[in-house]
């Protein structure tokens, strides 16, 4: 962007505030779909978080953020270094590029605290301990429960405890 010395600073100012408005349009769009996927839930009982916090950051959006914002701050060195870009320009896209990184670190931190559900406390908890109850019924006396059986019970809690487990990794892949 070629300075025009007929602006004055503030218009010079408005100018390079539209242009990186539109140039970090992008980067709005994937922050407010990542910040969704922070707190986006899934099931009715056993509720849990539809995506863990590794597979968040290494997402489609943070990584496409990260990629426009590094683009931009490319184009500004090379404009500036060519003489295209005054000090004013690089100014306003040094305070927007800070507020992109600083909303980015805000989901982060919001991504890493945030608390678990219900589930995803107690799951591991469950699948231990069915496993420990059953593991202390000796053989010949698990053939002597009713079908019912708390055996039975405590075998289903664990098998549909890790049945939900991969079919809620299946589906955020």
């Amino acid at each position: 962007m070629k300075c025009n010395g007929s602006l004055t600073m503030k218009q010079q100012r408005r100018e390079y505030q539209a242009l990186f408005k539109r140039k970090f349009h992008h980067v709005s769009g994937e922050m407010e779909e990542l910040r969704r996927k922070v707190t986006e839930t899934q099931g009715v009982i056993f509720r849990s978080h539809r995506y863990d916090s590794e597979e968040l950051l290494s997402s489609r959006q943070y990584q496409k953020i990260r990629a426009i914002t590094e683009k931009v701050g490319d184009d500004v060195k090379h404009w500036h270094q060519n003489g295209n870009f005054s000090q004013e320009g690089l100014d306003v896209f040094q305070i927007k590029r800070k507020r992109v990184y600083h909303e980015l670190q805000q989901l982060e931190a919001r991504l890493l605290k945030r608390p678990e559900t219900w589930w995803e406390q107690s799951r591991p908890a469950l699948i231990n301990g069915s496993d420990k109850i059953a593991n202390c019924i000796p053989k010949p006396l698990r053939n002597l429960f009713p079908k019912r059986s708390l055996q039975k019970l405590l075998i289903n809690v664990r098998s549909t405890a890790k049945r939900f487990s991969e079919k809620t990794n299946k589906e955020s892949s």
